[in-house]
């Protein structure tokens, strides 16, 4: 706290943003893997949102937010509604978006993603998620294709309810999702038969912090524009370790 207290003033209200978030990332990096469920690595959550093309006065809901990691990221002119059960996280999310002097467009709510999805009911540009992998859902969940009983088909089949007819869908997901049956695979069916579909971006093992398996970043766009193919992109050659 003496060192904070030494930097001139003009230059913490400058930087403040980037000195909290710094700040925050090493103190979930003391707490250990526990905490860094909840925070995703700056350099995925840029780059799934940077995958949004996100355009001005977007609207953007974000399920399983943590603490606001894709919000911090959002222009001033978009609209921002993230959702995180975890009150201390949620209170967390609030104070990196008032860090990054966020206005009232941009809020964190607390909430349960699964059982009081999308809260205002409305459609969006952009749902964008990184939800906890393995997490179990209720046997009551039914979807289109049978019985969901995992969180990333759950994110998927709501947001393609609650897309605009030209929104995206970012989520993050494991790899094996990718490839495993049942309703999971009645899911990517559909979204292949409905050319839905963008970008499969496979990310290495080792870039999050608190699980050691591949994952994949799927984007979903109701309106593509190169019908009929999709972008399988491997960024292992792109990172530096």
């Amino acid at each position: 706290s003496f060192l904070l207290f030494q930097i001139e003033r003009k230059m913490l209200e400058n930087d403040f943003s980037k000195l909290f978030d710094g700040l925050l990332f090493k103190l979930y990096d003391a707490l250990g893997k526990v905490y860094g469920q909840y925070l995703l690595p700056k350099e995925i959550s840029r780059l799934m949102f940077n995958l949004a093309n996100v355009k001005s006065n977007s609207s953007i809901y974000n399920p399983f937010a943590g603490p606001a990691s894709f919000g911090v990221l959002c222009d001033i002119d978009n609209r921002y509604i993230g959702q995180e059960i975890s009150v201390n996280t949620q209170i967390t999310g609030m104070l990196r978006l008032l860090a990054a002097d966020a206005n009232s467009s941009k809020q964190i709510v607390s909430g349960d993603s699964i059982n009081n999805w999308n809260p205002t009911n409305e459609k969006f540009d952009l749902i964008i998620s990184s939800p906890p992998f393995n997490m179990k859902l209720p046997t009551n969940v039914s979807g289109k294709w049978g019985a969901i009983k995992n969180i990333e088909s759950f994110v998927i089949e709501n947001s393609l309810n609650d897309l605009k007819e030209n929104g995206r869908l970012i989520v993050l997901v494991p790899e094996n999702y990718l490839s495993s049956g049942g309703q999971n695979g009645n899911l990517r069916y559909h979204l292949i038969e409905q050319d839905l579909i963008e970008s499969i971006v496979s990310l290495p093992i080792g870039v999050l912090t608190n699980a050691n398996i591949k994952t994949s970043i799927l984007v979903i766009n109701k309106q593509k524009e190169n019908k009929g193919f999709i972008n399988f992109i491997d960024t292992e050659n792109f990172i530096s370790k």
